[in-house]
């Protein structure tokens, strides 16, 4: 994880009075919420060395690990199969 504070790289929306409630969503949620908090809490400093201890990333990468588990869609319809192919020759991330 980059040192740089964890309230920049989480993604915790908060509510209520002086942003006293905390939301979270996902699989890996928990994690982003566990860090917010000890950022919150302690420092930043805290949470990177939280982050590092317990091997939790930053997630920069995006969806980017899963890209190689797609499988290529074969369709019968040739106005999907040609937009399908299009979207691949033409969209990089």
């Amino acid at each position: 994880m980059p040192l740089r504070t964890v309230l920049e790289t989480t993604d915790c929306p908060a509510a209520g009075e002086g942003g006293r409630i905390l939301t979270s969503g996902g699989a890996s949620a928990w994690a982003d919420l566990a860090l917010h908090l000890v950022a919150r809490f302690s420092s930043g400093t805290e949470a990177v060395r939280a982050a590092m201890i317990f091997l939790l990333g930053d997630h920069s990468e995006g969806q980017l690990p899963f890209a190689g588990a797609r499988r290529p869609q074969r369709h019968d319809d040739a106005v999907t199969a040609e937009v399908q192919s299009w979207i691949a020759d033409n969209y990089h991330s």
